[in-house]
């Protein structure tokens, strides 16, 4: 017995040794694993991180702009900037003026007192264009302006006009209206050109704007028309067919009407 009993004491510390050798390797093996993907899983996910952080820098960097031109023209030629500018929902003419930082505005909000320290003499002043579209100053110094919008302030010379010279001005007059009570009037004198047709003359006005066809008008001082029955549209007294502006002369020294419905 003792011999078969060493015999068998032997074969199971043999078993044993190799099922400890075997437990081992089975278990070295995973962890061999861990070892190795836990630093990959620690550098995926810091790129990861990373690329999420340079999406996000990105996203901010891409901002909606405004950009604003000043021309000084063969006046002043050492006066040309040009800027693009952060916009913001609600901008007005006046907001990106000021933003520029070169653009003084004078006491009043009314006019442009200088750029760039540059005064002008009584002959000249500051023109302002939105979108290659003259403004009227200082009417439309409050006008909304939108992203990707295109602002150019320019020196322009002022006419001295005669007696003669004010009898070819066009009157234009502007009435606002709520459930047909007036509410607002404005008038404006702009100069009239040979030749001139109703939309020559609204697509230089800047308060009226047209649509691409010419046959309605868009809006009204910013207000847009939904309905072409909210516009009605006189000349010398006369109703005018909105979708026939094309075809319709204007003379000089002539009044032109348009009221609207605002909502």
């Amino acid at each position: 017995m003792k011999p078969y009993y060493h015999s068998l004491m032997n074969e199971m510390k043999v078993r044993v040794r190799e099922m400890r050798q075997g437990h081992f390797r089975t278990g070295i093996i995973p962890l061999l694993l861990l070892l190795v993907l836990i630093p990959l899983g620690c550098t995926t996910s810091k790129q990861e991180t990373q690329r999420e952080s340079m999406k996000a820098a990105a996203i901010e960097e891409v901002k909606d702009t405004v950009v604003l031109d000043v021309d000084g023209g063969t006046y002043i030629p050492d006066l040309t900037h040009h800027y693009e500018l952060n916009w913001e929902s609600g901008m007005r003419v006046s907001d990106v003026l000021k933003a520029s930082g070169v653009i003084k505005l004078s006491e009043d909000q009314k006019s442009i007192a200088s750029v760039s320290d540059a005064s002008l003499d009584p002959n000249m002043a500051w023109g302002v264009t939105l979108n290659d579209k003259e403004l009227l100053i200082p009417q439309q110094l409050n006008k909304q302006v939108y992203a990707k919008d295109r602002l150019v302030v320019y020196v322009k010379k002022l006419e001295v006009k005669t007696s003669s010279a004010a009898a070819s001005d066009i009157t234009i007059t502007l009435q606002e209206a709520q459930n047909h009570a007036k509410v607002h009037t404005s008038t404006f004198v702009i100069p009239w050109e040979t030749s001139s047709k109703l939309t020559d003359i609204l697509n230089q006005f800047g308060p009226v704007e047209l649509s691409p066809d010419h046959t309605a008008i868009q809006s009204i001082e910013d207000d847009p028309i939904t309905e072409a029955s909210d516009v009605r549209v006189s000349l010398n007294g006369e109703r005018v067919d909105v979708s026939k502006l094309d075809a319709i002369r204007i003379e000089p020294a002539s009044h032109l009407t348009i009221e609207w419905n605002s909502k």
